[in-house]
C-alpha cells in the first residue's frame, strides 16, 4: 500500500456522493470490504 491514499469513512462517502450509514450498510452486507481499520475507527 505504499504511495496510496488512505480516506476515512466520511471522505470516501463524501467522494463516492452518499452517506456514512450507507458505507456501513453496504460493509455489514458484504458489499465493501474495508482495506485497513485504524484505532480510530
Amino acid at each position: 500500500m505504499a504511495g496510496e491514499r488512505v480516506l476515512s469513512t466520511g471522505q470516501a462517502a463524501k467522494q463516492l456522493g452518499i452517506s456514512v450509514r450507507t458505507i456501513y450498510r453496504w460493509e455489514a452486507v458484504g458489499r465493501l470490504v474495508p482495506v485497513t481499520r485504524l484505532h480510530s475507527g
